[in-house]
């Protein structure tokens, strides 16, 4: 009996994001330290959207789009980074799904490090405890 496989949304937009900085980088678009997300594959910084994320109920753990920022070294000072949007070529935000494997509830608009699961789905590793800083 044949098995069809099939590939999620995220994957789709992660390998069509991939191919466009191939090609950027074939074209000499891109800048020096743009491919920063591509020496750390499996750990991006999210930003959460306005309601957080759901936490883990029981065995179900849930999940939200959140959008995509990476790294880059502060333009003022040698010992700061800074987050930085990863947007399209219209200036739409990257996003990719994370889910929360806690118990608590992760909260809107809170910066979080992510990292992947050997099944591919992303995850929320860290949040900030502090409830006034984003």
């Amino acid at each position: 009996m044949s098995r069809i496989q099939t590939l999620s949304p995220e994957f789709i937009a992660e390998a069509a994001w991939a191919i466009e900085q191939v090609k950027r980088l074939v074209k000499g678009g891109l800048q020096p330290g743009e491919p920063d997300s591509l020496n750390a594959p499996d750990d991006y910084v999210v930003l959460t959207p306005e309601g957080g994320i759901a936490a883990r109920s029981g065995t179900t753990c849930y999940s939200e789009l959140c959008n995509r920022y990476k790294i880059t070294d502060s333009d003022h000072f040698d010992d700061e980074i800074v987050f930085t949007a990863l947007v399209d070529g219209n200036d739409d935000p990257l996003t990719v799904r994370v889910f929360n494997l806690s118990n608590s509830a992760v909260e809107g608009e809170k910066y979080v490090v992510t990292s992947r699961l050997k099944s591919g789905h992303r995850y929320v590793v860290v949040e900030s405890c502090d409830p006034e800083g984003t």
